[in-house]
């Protein structure tokens, strides 16, 4: 961080990928949690990577359905977020769900078929496959 993205030598960006392909990555449960990630993001977008953390080491399986509105609001105030109503709303409303969907349109026009993957100089690259 300090000797490259603070410099401006490279771009850190964070997307959160609900869909590939128009359907539902990682389980049917993907859209729903995403809603309440950008849901949280701008409502406290301070607390949104203690969220983030949260819901990775609290969700069950992706074959389990869990991610209602009621148990990610309950993820939500345990990751220490407040102000909770704005979130219900927009997970119940899928309020994000065109800015999941372009996402998706944009990763899929760079090649992103799996996490986490970087595109470096327009090239879209697994750090966790051998290729």
């Amino acid at each position: 961080m300090t000797d490259y993205v603070e410099p401006g030598t490279i771009a850190l960006e964070f997307r959160n990928l609900a869909y590939i392909d128009g359907d539902p990555f990682l389980g049917p449960d993907a859209p729903a949690a995403s809603q309440a990630g950008l849901a949280v993001w701008n409502t406290d977008p301070a607390s949104y990577w203690a969220f983030h953390e949260y819901v990775f080491q609290n969700q069950p399986p992706e074959s389990d359905l869990w991610a209602t509105a009621e148990r990610l609001v309950e993820f939500a105030q345990a990751a220490g977020i407040s102000e909770t109503a704005s979130i219900r709303t927009a997970i119940q409303e899928n309020q994000y769900d065109d800015a999941l969907r372009a996402t998706d349109r944009a990763a899929s026009d760079a090649g992103v078929d799996a996490t986490p993957t970087l595109l470096i100089d327009g090239t879209t690259v697994n750090p966790l496959r051998n290729e």
